[in-house]
């Protein structure tokens, strides 16, 4: 339903949509192989197989994890964030440094089709990717992540970008 239907209702979508969905396409199908055989007969009606055991196992092991997920996910929209388990603070800083650079010269290469582009969708697509470069680099920018400082400057940035120390 995804597939075929989300990325293509919009008139201009980022690469960044289909790469995602193509992804969890391709990682709930794998996830749900080993319960076809318990799925494919009748409720209650599938026989005591090693099979059915392990799917049975499979399938709690799922709605477990689906449980934990959520659970980080609410848990993470009310402001509680799973703290960072690197201990390497100067090789982060330094990634998300090269991070920021590497967005830097997408924006420029945005900027560059935004001013070359014939076609006015392909135009528009050059500034929705500037547009989304730059707002990760000003996420980077108000977590003070990029300098010296690794925590959020102002409680307005904390409470909005959910910063974190790092």
């Amino acid at each position: 339903m995804l597939v075929p239907l989300f990325p293509f209702l919009q008139p201009i979508f980022t690469l960044q949509e289909p790469y995602w969905i193509g992804f969890l396409v391709h990682l709930s199908s794998p996830l749900i192989y080993p319960l076809f055989a318990w799925l494919r007969r009748p409720f209650g009606q599938a026989p005591r197989t090693r099979a059915i055991r392990f799917a049975k196992r499979w399938a709690a092991g799922v709605v477990l994890v689906l449980a934990s997920l959520s659970i980080v996910a609410i848990g993470s929209s009310h402001g509680l964030a799973v703290p960072i388990l690197s201990r390497d603070v100067v090789g982060d800083q330094r990634y998300i440094r090269h991070m920021v650079r590497h967005h830097e010269q997408g924006i420029e290469l945005a900027e560059l089709g935004q001013q070359r582009a014939q076609d006015p969708h392909l135009r528009a697509l050059a500034a929705l990717m500037a547009a989304g470069q730059r707002g990760e680099n000003r996420i980077f920018d108000h977590c003070g992540v990029v300098g010296s400082a690794n925590r959020c400057r102002s409680a307005p940035a904390r409470s909005t970008l959910r910063c974190r120390d790092i």
